[in-house]
């Protein structure tokens, strides 16, 4: 029985903290598009300031998850790319995104998103605007 504590207790000490010893946050929310949830895609994270970031998948309830450190981060939406065969079968194909999300968003220059993670903030919805 006192086996079993043991890897309890070592489990517990790992959980919520990386390789380093940083303290991790599971962050989630939505992301909507057109008032619809977004279906697709990626939602990234990225503090300036300090080079991290991280990237979660756009699930097709337009929730996503990922986990980062505490801090203030920028945030980015993107479209899912899809490849276009050519109509007369000869060109190569094109990559095309397959859904229609504003340029403002796809960019750590120009995203206007921002998310502060910490004890008290783990969700953020996001709801893009055309």
């Amino acid at each position: 029985m006192a086996r079993y504590g043991l890897w309890l207790l070592a489990f517990g000490l790992l959980v919520g903290c990386s390789e380093s010893g940083t303290k991790m946050y599971s962050v989630d929310g939505t992301v909507t598009l057109g008032k619809k949830p977004m279906s697709g895609g990626f939602v990234s994270f990225e503090d300036t300031t300090t080079g991290t970031a991280a990237q979660g998948v756009i699930e097709e309830d337009g929730s996503y998850t990922l986990e980062l450190p505490a801090g203030s981060y920028q945030v980015m939406i993107e479209p899912t790319e899809i490849e276009v065969k050519s109509k007369d079968g000869m060109s190569p194909p094109e990559m095309k995104y397959a859904q229609n999300v504003p340029d403002r968003y796809m960019s750590v220059d120009t995203t206007d998103l921002s998310a502060d993670v910490g004890d008290d903030s783990t969700t953020f919805d996001f709801i893009l605007k055309r």
